[in-house]
């Protein structure tokens, strides 16, 4: 009889390794699955834009150091690009545009466009903002600035660009309606 106590205590802990065993296995299965499904995602770092200044909002009128600071970033996401960034320029701004999906389209077609001669051109460009107007009255503001391009290590050229904004306030934050650049 002291065989068979002896058989069925080992039984049991031999039933409690396999369970343990088993749980084991499950974790690491499911482990390998989520770590799997994180690395296959594709993810995309935004820097927002850093204030320097203090600005005020008061209702639906914005400060003009408010427009400084966003028309600085805006203006450097859309036109300092080159091959490798500018598919991600449309995601820099995003938040800032209008959800009107007639603005939504004319934006990507400006990005899709900017993204074709870019890259087939091999242009690194950088924009350099000098100045910012805001005209309230009309819903727009304008950062002028300098626009240098190079092609791989080659310097092409020079000018002096102005990136036009027609915006709305809506609830104290900043809407893009459309933008250009002449």
């Amino acid at each position: 009889m002291k065989f068979f106590s002896e058989y069925t205590k080992m039984s049991v802990q031999l039933d409690v390794v396999k369970v343990f065993a088993l749980l084991m296995i499950i974790v690491n299965v499911t482990f390998g699955v989520l770590f799997f499904i994180q690395a296959s995602n594709v993810r995309t770092i935004i820097i927002p834009p850093s204030f320097t200044s203090k600005f005020e909002v008061v209702g639906n009128r914005l400060d003009n150091k408010y427009f400084e600071e966003v028309g600085n970033y805006l203006s450097q996401s859309i036109l300092t690009t080159s091959p490798g960034t500018v598919a991600n320029s449309f995601n820099a701004i995003e938040n800032f545009i209008s959800k009107d999906p007639d603005v939504i389209k004319a934006t990507k077609d400006y990005f899709i466009e900017q993204n074709k001669v870019i890259k087939e051109n091999n242009i690194y460009q950088a924009f350099y903002p000098l100045q910012t107007s805001v005209n309230f009255e009309h819903g727009k503001f304008s950062v002028t600035g300098i626009l240098r391009r190079n092609t791989g290590n080659v310097f092409v050229s020079e000018e002096r660009k102005v990136m036009d904004f027609d915006f709305i306030v809506k609830n104290g934050q900043l809407v893009i309606k459309k933008f250009g650049v002449k």
